[in-house]
């Protein structure tokens, strides 16, 4: 039992590792500098807001659709932020979720 467990764990974290690395190295790169630039001295902040960029991209590129939002509607929605926000993946999030919302309420 132990072994199957200790397997699993290793599992996961070979999993969490390969999914951790799906941000494109350019785009992490462009992240990192972005809040170095912003916040030279305070590596606390960068950390956190360069993993909540990450964590956002990754939620971005597999968020492919939503249910009761025709496909199209969806598309745009998340090209208009994205063309508007190009690094700011947290700030592209939280507006598509919201337009995704709204449109969903206007249509009951």
């Amino acid at each position: 039992m132990k072994k199957l467990i200790a397997c699993m764990a290793l599992v996961l974290l070979v999993a969490t590792s390969v999914f951790a690395q799906s941000v494109p190295r350019s785009v992490e790169q462009r992240i990192r500098q972005i809040y170095a630039e912003k916040y030279p001295d305070n590596f606390s902040m960068q950390k956190t807001l360069i993993n909540s960029q990450l964590k956002a991209y990754r939620f971005i590129q597999r968020w492919t659709s939503e249910p009761g939002v025709p496909q199209d509607v969806f598309s745009k929605v998340k090209t208009i932020y994205a063309q508007k926000y190009p690094y700011n993946f947290s700030m592209q999030k939280t507006l598509v979720q919201n337009q995704v919302k709204s449109y969903l309420d206007l249509k009951q």
